[in-house]
């Protein structure tokens, strides 16, 4: 999906209300563009970046019941312990499934440096930390595998 043109344009003023659309909340962050500009705009791939972010809040609402946190406070600043956890993997989730992490960053309103961690720190928590085991089991029962191949990291 190319918006303006086959070169994937998007004016500034569209940028809020399609970004609103994909959230579907106006309190969510805003997702980030890409810095290549051509005659003063800027270049997205509308298609990657709503296929993504669609995908995201799709597993946010499958890992959200389960975790005990709502899909609200998944895409918010939070840094509550239980939020960042989800969150967390939601981001590995995403990745697993063959998104960039610069993608998933986008996606979810963040660095992909922040991905990279919460890769990780899944992975280590899982190792480590009961309640993060339990969780990770509870969503592989339901069908969702945080670890492709159910093997711990």
């Amino acid at each position: 999906m190319l918006l303006s043109s086959s070169k994937s344009f998007i004016g500034a003023g569209l940028r809020g209300a399609l970004l609103d659309c994909i959230a579907g909340y106006s309190a969510l962050p805003r997702l980030a563009f890409t810095n290549t500009k051509e005659k003063g705009k800027t270049m997205v791939n509308t298609e990657a970046i709503l296929s993504c972010a669609e995908e995201a809040r799709s597993l946010a609402r499958e890992v959200c019941p389960i975790a005990g946190v709502t899909l609200k406070q998944i895409f918010s600043r939070s840094r509550y312990d239980d939020v960042a956890l989800a969150r967390q993997i939601v981001m590995t989730l995403l990745t697993n499934r063959g998104w960039s992490l610069s993608q998933v960053g986008r996606a979810l309103g963040r660095h992909h440096g922040t991905v990279i961690h919460a890769r990780l720190a899944v992975a280590d928590r899982y190792k480590r930390d009961r309640h993060t085991t339990h969780l990770v089991n509870r969503l592989a029962r339901a069908g969702v595998r945080v670890f492709p191949d159910d093997k711990d990291s």
